[in-house]
């Protein structure tokens, strides 16, 4: 009898721990998990279902994930740029790089603008490049193409650490493919202030096993590898060179493309140090009847002086985020400009934010309002000499 309920108790003991080992397995969240069963999950349609970052595993996925995306920005920096000052960034000054990738003429550029924590608006994008087969479902790239993101990944949306999970990994998947660019939220000083720091806690510190102390850490850590990202980036074929930015181009800058025959990075300012919020590239702006001041030291640029930066650097077309309201928009919060040498300017507007009232994303040019929701498409730019074309 007692080596019968000693047998029973073992049993009880290997069916909790097989119990256990199975629950772990089938609940715990993976990166896999997240693709799988979220983003590539047609069946997920409501935002309030796409959120990920609450389970205790994901810390350890989104860590680890920040601790690639410094590695592979240090290794490239310090390997191409050996006059870069990197390792002097403050919370308010930064070391300033371009990325410039050279592509095929029928490869072509897929971008988008500033989401804001939306991570329902980046998954319906995301199905979307699944759906044209510009991506598969582990979110690699298929064919010669670029997806390209202007910044501002975080702030005034509930769901900034999701975007910028799903973001880096697509980069890191593919970093020659992929075109991550810092906006003026990705900053010490504005992500404090607009939403992204008490996310960051809400999501974070209620797990039993981190302090505050650990969470200030990892915070840290990630705006300060978030401002290691490049500020501009140009997407060069043999018939046609685009750049993209978050805000506007530095026009004093003078740029050199005849000898680009690889994909590289070049520095800006001679590698020094450049105030955050007197940076053109994340905080400019074209003058409008809409502008208003932002940054220090920031005049708007007019059109006719970005014709001559255009002309003088050979660059054909600019991609640029950063604005709430622009003269000029489409049906789609889109601004297309072309002036008539051809060359072109497009913008993508904020369209989107978290409405405490309504409960749900709206955006500032939604043409019918009672959807909730308003699904940004991609501007689709080709590298050929054709007229570019918006999808």
């Amino acid at each position: 009898m007692k080596k019968f309920k000693i047998i029973q108790k073992i049993n009880i003991i290997l069916f909790i721990v097989i119990l256990n080992f199975l629950n772990s397995n089938i609940f715990a969240i993976t990166h896999e998990k997240i693709l799988s069963d979220i983003v590539f999950n047609q069946e997920v349609q409501d935002f309030h279902k796409m959120g990920f970052a609450y389970q205790d595993e994901f810390k350890i996925l989104f860590n680890n994930l920040f601790n690639n995306l410094g590695l592979k920005l240090d290794s490239e920096v310090i390997n191409q740029l050996p006059e870069n000052n990197s390792n002097l960034n403050t919370d308010n000054a930064s070391f300033c790089y371009a990325k410039c990738n050279v592509v095929s003429n029928s490869a072509i550029i897929k971008s988008c603008g500033d989401l804001h924590g939306s991570v329902y608006h980046l998954i319906i994008n995301l199905r979307k490049l699944l759906e044209d087969k510009i991506i598969d479902d582990q979110l690699n790239i298929i064919g010669d193409n670029i997806i390209a993101f202007t910044g501002d990944y975080i702030d005034r949306g509930s769901f900034g650490i999701e975007v910028l999970y799903l973001l880096i990994s697509l980069y890191l998947k593919n970093p020659d493919k992929v075109i991550l660019l810092r906006g003026n939220h990705e900053t010490q000083d504005v992500a404090g202030r607009y939403g992204f720091a008490p996310e960051f806690c809400n999501k974070f510190l209620n797990k039993d096993d981190i302090d505050a102390k650990e969470i200030t850490i990892l915070y840290n850590t990630v705006l300060l590898t978030l401002k290691k990202l490049p500020v501009t980036a140009f997407v060069c074929s043999s018939q046609k060179t685009v750049q993209l930015a978050h805000g506007c181009p530095d026009i004093n800058i003078k740029f050199e493309f005849k000898d680009i025959n690889k994909n590289r990075l070049i520095s800006l300012y001679n590698g020094l140090i450049i105030e955050d919020e007197s940076n053109y590239f994340i905080w400019g702006d074209i003058l409008s009847n809409s502008y208003v001041d932002r940054g220090i030291n920031i005049k708007p640029i007019e059109l006719s002086c970005l014709e001559k930066y255009l002309i003088e650097n050979n660059i054909n077309e600019l991609i640029l985020g950063h604005d709430h309201v622009c003269d000029g928009y489409d049906e789609y919060g889109q601004y297309n400009y072309e002036f008539d040498n051809g060359r072109k300017i497009k913008k993508h507007i904020q369209n989107f934010w978290y409405d405490p009232v309504e409960g749900s994303y709206v955006g500032n040019f939604i043409s019918d309002k009672s959807k909730g929701y308003f699904e940004p498409s991609w501007v689709t730019t080709t590298l050929s000499s054709e007229i570019a074309v918006e999808n």
